[in-house]
């Protein structure tokens, strides 16, 4: 299993990916469009990912909103668009 530390780090970086898509996770998770388990789902398919410098390097530089979707590599990208579709 993974450490803690390793979950929040990653748990970071789908929340920030989600933001930059313009998905807001903690609203959808309120709102029971997310369930905590498709949350978790999400951190720990990111953890899987090799490109977490990248992933934090084009993070660092897009604006939340402003992507049009996830970057190719992100493997919660089907995930953020099915989100992004499904919100308007």
């Amino acid at each position: 299993m993974f450490g803690f530390a390793k979950l929040e780090e990653h748990g970071k970086l789908v929340d920030k990916m989600a933001d930059a898509v313009g998905v807001d996770l903690d609203e959808m998770e309120q709102r029971g469009e997310l369930s905590l388990e498709a949350r978790e789902d999400l951190v720990k398919r990111c953890v899987g990912c090799a490109d977490t410098c990248d992933c934090q390097q084009y993070l660092a530089q897009t604006p939340p909103g402003s992507a049009e979707a996830a970057p190719d590599y992100c493997l919660n990208r089907d995930a953020f668009a099915a989100m992004r579709g499904a919100k308007g």
